[in-house]
């Protein structure tokens, strides 16, 4: 099950963040190429379960990272907002399957 907090929810949808709706994040869900994510592995960032995000576009194209944090039944949201090209390229040398 995806779990988007209320919090988080208002924290994306802001315009310093990008604006970014529910919808929008669960495309990326859909549309990111098979599995592929890095951990985030940073002291202040780590958590348990551990933290990982990936690039993937909206269906009308619209770059976004996704945070998130999954255990065996869920996966909550964290952040959401737009890929920049240094985010991009982060992603595509450092991602795993």
């Amino acid at each position: 099950m995806f779990i988007l907090s209320t919090a988080i929810r208002q924290k994306i949808a802001q315009p310093d963040h990008g604006s970014v709706t529910e919808r929008e994040v669960q495309e990326c869900f859909l549309n990111r190429i098979g599995t592929r994510h890095c951990k985030d592995d940073r002291e202040g960032h780590k958590t348990d379960p551990p933290t990982f995000w990936f690039v993937a576009e909206t269906h009308l194209g619209k770059m976004l990272k996704i945070v998130y944090v999954e255990d065996e039944d869920n996966i909550y949201l964290k952040s959401a907002y737009p890929a920049n090209k240094a985010v991009q390229d982060m992603f595509d040398r450092n991602s795993t399957d």
